[in-house]
């Protein structure tokens, strides 16, 4: 998307844990509080990307884009750390760095900021796209074939959700499954 729109589309990635928002322990309980054996699906993959960040905007996006292939593509395991951290190795990253920045807590306060932000703006799930002007949607998107496609997708979506506003929810009846 970002790369057919250009200077066009700023993407700002923020932390949403699912794990949370599902979870069963009732609204005083944290993930990212939780000691850091605590089986999380998703907490090491969130602190492993936010000290890329520390690294810079392309050291992000190369591990960040890494591990949603990793898991979308590949069917890693985003909670073992050996395969997180054998997709963290092949990237161009200051491991050692990475290995520091990710064991700081200062990355849990920064999850747990974004998830918390992200309620308060209504967002129940991932992903949700979030444009200056206060509109959002969430799309679960399958990947398509070409990126002039891709493009087209999000123009229509952001045509609809974004300028016009007339659509307020969009659901897509499917069959039950036999």
């Amino acid at each position: 998307m970002q790369q057919a729109n250009g200077n066009r589309l700023q993407v700002t990635w923020k932390n949403f844990i699912l794990e949370q928002v599902n979870s069963k322990n009732g609204p005083a309980w944290f993930i990212w509080d939780q000691p850091e054996e605590y089986p999380a699906r998703t907490m090491r993959a969130h602190r492993l990307v936010e000290a890329a960040r520390l690294q810079g905007p392309e050291a992000y996006a190369r591990l960040h884009y890494a591990l949603l292939a990793g898991r979308h593509e590949h069917r890693k395991d985003l909670a073992d750390p050996n395969d997180l951290w054998a997709i963290a190795g092949t990237l161009e990253l200051d491991l050692q760095r990475l290995r520091r920045d990710a064991a700081d807590p200062a990355r849990l306060q920064t999850i747990a900021a974004d998830h918390l932000g992200a309620l308060k703006q209504g967002i129940f799930g991932t992903p949700t796209f979030v444009f200056d002007n206060g509109s959002s949607f969430f799309a679960r998107i399958k990947a398509p074939e070409a990126a002039d496609e891709a493009a087209r997708v999000f123009d229509g979506l952001y045509d609809l959700f974004v300028q016009r506003r007339v659509l307020d929810e969009v659901k897509r009846p499917r069959p039950p499954a036999a």
